[in-house]
């Protein structure tokens, strides 16, 4: 039994009660997330089985939402790098002045690294391109987690 306290004095209320209203709040925030995902749920299926089903669909749509809303993507990395040109009189060998900041784009091409030189003005864009392939790993990550717990889901209700 437990006490709780209602307008300044105390109502007596029983853990039965309290555990039933539990059990139909969550029967209502189930519907609710259902209706909005579109989960098909079994009648016969546990309240706790519905509400991670309806959970890892909700996982689900929220990854291909944000996956759908990811601009271009590229891998690979971007160095900013200075380069010693070797000439004996000049300012980067008897000054220690390096010539740049020159930016270059590497990744991996069929299985040999690959590097392109970028102008300044092409540095936003390829930085927000590679941010977005590193952004899309996670969620592709993410995803087969949910395809997981899904599955896991499906064949446990199977053998019950």
């Amino acid at each position: 039994m437990r006490w709780l306290a209602a307008n300044g004095g105390h109502v007596f209320v029983a853990e039965g009660f309290i555990n039933m209203l539990t059990y139909q709040i969550s029967a209502v925030i189930l519907l609710r997330i259902s209706n909005f995902v579109k989960v098909p749920i079994e009648k016969n299926m546990p309240i706790n089985a519905q509400i991670r089903l309806a959970k890892l669909r909700h996982d689900y749509e929220a990854a291909k939402a944000q996956i759908q809303a990811l601009g271009y993507v590229i891998p690979g990395t971007l160095l900013k790098r200075k380069y010693r040109c070797g000439k004996p009189n000049c300012r980067c060998t008897t000054q220690n002045d390096l010539h740049g900041p020159y930016y270059q784009w590497t990744r991996k091409v069929s299985g040999k690294t690959v590097s392109t030189n970028l102008d300044k003005k092409a540095v936003p864009k390829v930085k927000e391109w590679i941010k977005n392939h590193q952004r899309l790993r996670k969620l592709c990550h993410s995803l087969e987690k949910t395809y997981l717990a899904l599955l896991e889901n499906d064949k446990n209700m199977n053998n019950t």
